[in-house]
C-alpha cells in the first residue's frame, strides 16, 4: 500500500452545540410579566389603596410603572437578542423567544397607553364629582354661618370654624393634597373664595359665583363653581367675581321705611 493510502483522514473538529440566548429568554419573560400586570391592574391598585395610599393616582401610577418596567425591557432585550443571534452564526438560538418578546412588548405598551388614558379619564370625572360635593358642603356651611350672622357670608373660609386639620373639604381631589395640614387655610386651600361682603338675601343668587376651583386643579380643562343659591356647576371658564349688593342705608340708597 502506498504511503498516501496509509494516511488516515484528518479528524473533524467537533461542532459546538448551539445554546439559547439568555437575552432572548429575558425578553420573553419580560413580556409575560408585563401582560400579567396589565391583566390584573385593579388588584395592584386595590392592594396599594388598602395600604393607605394617599391618592388613587399613586396606585394607577404604580401599576403603569410596573408595566413599563416590563414591556420596555421586553422590546429592548428582544432586538438585542436578534442582533446577537444574527452575529453568532449558529452558536445562539432563541429567535422565536426574542420575536415573541418584542411582539408582546409592543402590544403591551399600546394596551397600557389605552388603559391609562381610560382609567385616568374616568378617575378625573370621579374627582370632579367629589370636588363638586366639597363645594356643596362648603356652601352649606356658609349658609349656616350667614343664618347666625345676620345673613352675611364669612369674610374668609377660615371664619367658618371647621375643624380644618381633620377635614379634606378644602382640598380638590384632583390635586392630591389630602394629607397636608395647611397653616393658612385661606391662602393654601384649593378653592378660591369670593363671598366676602355678600348676603344670602341678594337678588339673583343663582348668578353670583362664591367659590370655585383654582384653574390648575383639573388641568386647565375647567372649574367647578359654587353659586350663592347653593348650586354647583362645571364650566370651562373661570368666573369673574361679582361685587356684593350695597347694604340697605349705604350711600346712594335709602333704607326701606
Amino acid at each position: 500500500m502506498s504511503e498516501a493510502e496509509n494516511e488516515s483522514p484528518p479528524a473533524e473538529a467537533p461542532e459546538k452545540k448551539s445554546k439559547t440566548s439568555l437575552i432572548a429568554e429575558a425578553s420573553l419573560w419580560f413580556g409575560i410579566v408585563g401582560f400579567v400586570v396589565a391583566i390584573f391592574p385593579t388588584a395592584i391598585i386595590a392592594s396599594m389603596l388598602t395600604e393607605s395610599t394617599p391618592h388613587p393616582f399613586q396606585g394607577i401610577a404604580a401599576a403603569l410603572a410596573t408595566q413599563l418596567l416590563a414591556f420596555i425591557p421586553a422590546v429592548a432585550c428582544g432586538w438585542m437578542a436578534l442582533a446577537r443571534i444574527r452575529r453568532s452564526g449558529r452558536r445562539l438560538r432563541g429567535r422565536g423567544c426574542a420575536i415573541a418578546g418584542i411582539v408582546m412588548g409592543c402590544l403591551g405598551l399600546a394596551v397600557a397607553g389605552l388603559w391609562a388614558d381610560t382609567v385616568i379619564g374616568t378617575l378625573e370625572l370621579a374627582n370632579r364629582a367629589a370636588c363638586k360635593s366639597n363645594l356643596k358642603l362648603l356652601i352649606l356651611d356658609m349658609q349656616n354661618y350667614a343664618t347666625a350672622h345676620d345673613g352675611r357670608l364669612p369674610d374668609r373660609l377660615s371664619a367658618l370654624g371647621i375643624d380644618w386639620p381633620y377635614t379634606n373639604v378644602i382640598w380638590c381631589p384632583s390635586t392630591g393634597h389630602f394629607e397636608a395640614s395647611p397653616k393658612d387655610i385661606d391662602a393654601q386651600s384649593d378653592y378660591i373664595y369670593a363671598g366676602a361682603g355678600h348676603r344670602i338675601s341678594e337678588a339673583e343668587p343663582s348668578t353670583i359665583p362664591i367659590l370655585w376651583d383654582r384653574p390648575e386643579n383639573h388641568g386647565g380643562e375647567g372649574v367647578n363653581v359654587a353659586y350663592l343659591d347653593g348650586h354647583v356647576e362645571w364650566q370651562e371658564e373661570v368666573p369673574t367675581p361679582v361685587a356684593p349688593e350695597p347694604a340697605a342705608g349705604a350711600a346712594g340708597h335709602s333704607p326701606v321705611k
